[in-house]
């Protein structure tokens, strides 16, 4: 028996299977079923010790913003209890807890894959803290899946391209850490920091290159905007005082508009200027406060 939650913020109506084979895709022998309201599922398998994948679609909704997340997939390593945004980066870096909570700037002692922030007897201070950081590293993904996915990729490349970027980032760090190189206070990756993004977007770049998914020339004319309307949107995630009043459900559903934008500035065609919004910050507060 197998039972746990999708957790950024709960997603209702994802779909969850065992990854027997460790492939990613949902086989015909692998048990799946959709999430409750509050991300939670259960189910049994007739294999022991194996991960989790999360995947969603049009008809997934993130219950912390009321908002459709879709094309998102999400992992975590066997043994968890919940799969979310810091669980899947562990799952494609390779990476342990420690090193991904000293990366992440996660309050210490969290074991991030058993932690649910929205569970009843979850340590409010501590909750906060994970689901911001869960919060902001899915508006860094989102928004660059948007863009790539803008610039002709399906939304399935798109999202995988945008994630392994930043966990490329993120093993980078992990490794300077278990090297010795650096002290782990030194590497924590700032969502909200436009440095920190920019290294992220780079990675981007030369990925879609690599990917065959266009041109790096294209996602670079849009890169700028992209990072400094990410850098907005996280600042204002960072700025919630809890996860469940109507102020933060505000901040969590901006990403959504902001994702809109991306996809709309990277499509445009050739002279056609479209704005990213929310490159200027009196944007997004004005987008947060006509959600409250």
């Amino acid at each position: 028996s197998y039972s746990g939650a999708v957790v950024k913020g709960p997603l209702q109506n994802a779909t969850v299977f065992l990854d027997y084979d460790g492939d990613g895709i949902l086989g015909s022998d692998e048990p799946s079923i959709r999430t409750a309201e509050d991300g939670s599922f259960a189910l049994t398998g007739s294999v022991a010790g194996v991960g989790f994948v999360a995947q969603t679609d049009e008809t997934t909704v993130d219950t912390s913003s009321g908002e459709i997340l879709d094309d998102v997939v999400l992992k975590a390593p066997a043994g968890s209890s919940v799969v979310t945004p810091t669980t899947t980066i562990m799952e494609e870096a390779g990476i342990s807890a420690e090193e991904v909570v000293a990366v992440l700037g996660l309050p210490a002692g969290v074991d991030p894959t058993t932690f649910n922030p929205f569970a009843e007897d979850s340590d409010p201070e501590i909750a906060l803290a994970v689901e911001k950081v869960s919060q902001q590293v899915m508006t860094t993904v989102k928004s660059i899946a948007s863009a790539v996915e803008g610039g002709g990729a399906d939304a399935g490349a798109a999202f995988s391209l945008a994630i392994e970027s930043v966990v490329e980032v993120v093993k980078e760090k992990a490794d300077a850490v278990a090297s010795g190189g650096q002290v782990a206070a030194a590497v924590v990756i700032d969502f909200t920091d436009t440095a920190a993004l920019e290294e992220i977007t780079e990675k981007v770049s030369e990925a879609i290159v690599e990917n065959n998914l266009g041109t790096a020339e294209d996602f670079e004319s849009v890169s700028g905007s992209i990072v400094a309307a990410v850098s907005n949107v996280n600042s204002v995630i960072e700025t919630v005082e809890d996860i469940t009043s109507d102020a933060s459900k505000a901040a969590f559903a901006i990403p959504s508009e902001l994702n809109e934008q991306i996809k709309a500035a990277a499509s445009a065609e050739e002279g056609e200027a479209v704005v990213i919004e929310f490159a200027d910050e009196a944007a997004v507060e004005t987008a947060q406060a006509e959600k409250e």
